[in-house]
């Protein structure tokens, strides 16, 4: 989220630092993994110094995440404005509004965009190799479910 007063500058870098403590990285970690020193990294996580967009591709390769991870309002814009009937119809059928309401209490932006990963990757495997439910829980390796 954008705070009041913050820069695009301020709040890649927060996103950046808070991403790369998360995943025990140092500054040097990341630095290296993008051709920068830890004292550039600094900088970016700081705001003084702006990430061009060719090197912000590279922090977020290295920080396993996409680059709309550093521009969540933006995420949400575009994703209200792909809001279409299929989506309406979705969360009509199999309990969609139970999976909305539930995606939406998860308030950690890193749990959330892992499941949008998820679910995204059912969907490419489903649709590219025609899968079976039982053959993509195989492919991912998810649980079995229990129905409750």
């Amino acid at each position: 989220m954008l705070s009041a007063g913050e820069s695009d500058d301020t709040r890649i870098g927060r996103l950046l630092r808070a991403r790369r403590t998360r995943l025990g990285m140092t500054q040097a970690d990341v630095g290296a993994a993008i051709g920068v020193s830890a004292q550039q990294v600094q900088k970016y996580e700081s705001g003084v110094n702006s990430i061009m967009p060719s090197r912000l591709s590279r922090v977020a390769k290295a920080l396993d995440v996409p680059v709309s991870f550093f521009f969540p309002d933006e995420l949400n814009t575009v994703a209200a404005a792909r809001t279409d009937e299929r989506l309406l119809g979705a969360a009509r059928e199999f309990d969609g509004t139970k999976l909305l309401a539930s995606f939406a209490g998860i308030r950690d932006q890193e749990v959330r965009m892992l499941l949008f990963r998820l679910v995204a990757r059912v969907e490419e495997l489903i649709g590219a190799e025609s899968l079976q439910p039982a053959a993509v829980t195989r492919t991912i390796r998810l649980p079995a479910s229990s129905d409750a």
